[in-house]
């Protein structure tokens, strides 16, 4: 299959996450905050650690500082979900999913100030018109005086400020190290983050111990099926980035925010009670407008254009 249609899949999937995971925040954690989500996506992590060994795979053959490495890769991935979560406490999914979009912003940070790579005019472009995007959907335009978003707009920024570290060190160690040696110590990070929050966050304790108290069966099924879900497509979006470089792989699932608006459309017409997104004109005519810009930059900041 051709890397391109491969690096369709996680979009599609990480839309539909997005989503439940609204849905989520919304019904059980909008007033106590999303601390049990956080810990439950860390216990995800349990799936690859227990298949890749019983797949044959020499998880030792990593180097220790391989290991180490890929192990802070994943445990930064994690805290990216922390302010991802609280993001969604306020704001709809098609207003914080396109601030996922200056991930390649950072991307190209990064290469610029560790790798030494030179940004072209067609990349700075791209940086301006994603950042151009991102602020003006941050402007909620339903109040008499326009308000700027910024709580949702800087949780998204270190949201995807860490998930840039995250894919950018694994991609480092997978071009060095087995795929799934690689991505069975990543899982090792995700764990290692779920019992330091137990362990020293009181609140996300509470609210953990309070969910399994509550035992709310359908809601704890449906947060696993999201996790895996979710997990499924950074593993296929990491196995992308070992085919072409990480930039086109983005540059790809720059479209999450289109496939993320239409997801919004289609759920408020169909089941109003799970999900509402405003679909007055004005808030629509934002919202593409916004995600124009953002798809735009980040086809430029790929060379693509």
């Amino acid at each position: 299959m051709h890397w391109f249609w491969i690096a369709l899949i996680p979009p599609a999937l990480w839309g539909i996450n997005n989503f439940i995971d609204k849905y989520l925040v919304e019904r059980f954690f909008k007033k106590t905050g999303a601390g049990a989500l956080v810990v439950m996506s860390a216990a995800v992590g349990i799936v690859p650690i227990v298949l890749i060994p019983l797949a044959g795979v020499s998880v030792l053959s990593i180097s220790p500082f391989h290991g180490a490495l890929v192990m802070l890769s994943g445990s930064l991935w994690l805290f990216a979900t922390i302010p991802y979560f609280y993001a969604f406490q306020n704001d709809e999914a098609s207003v914080v999913v396109p601030l996922m979009q200056v991930l390649p912003i950072f991307q190209l940070l990064l290469g610029f100030f560790i790798l030494g790579e030179v940004l072209t005019h067609s990349q700075l472009l791209g940086v301006l018109t994603i950042t151009e995007g991102a602020i003006f959907i941050s402007i909620d335009f339903s109040k008499s005086k326009n308000k700027f978003r910024l709580r949702a707009f800087l949780l998204m920024l270190l949201a995807t400020f860490l998930w840039s570290l995250n894919f950018f060190g694994f991609k480092f160690i997978a071009l060095e190290e087995p795929f799934f040696v690689t991505l069975f110590w990543e899982s090792i990070g995700f764990i290692i983050v779920g019992v330091v929050l137990i362990s020293f966050v009181p609140a996300y304790r509470k609210q953990l111990f309070d969910m399994f108290h509550a035992a709310p069966g359908p809601m704890m099924a449906l947060n696993f099926v999201n996790e895996v879900m979710g997990l499924t497509a950074k593993i296929i979006f990491n196995f992308a980035s070992l085919l072409v470089p990480i930039a086109l792989v983005s540059a790809v699932v720059g479209f999450q925010p289109l496939v993320v608006f239409l997801y919004g459309i289609i759920l408020t017409i169909f089941f109003p009670k799970i999900i509402k997104e405003n679909l007055q004109l004005k808030f629509v005519a934002q919202k593409i407008f916004s995600i124009i810009l953002i798809v735009l930059g980040s086809l430029l900041i790929n060379n693509i254009l």
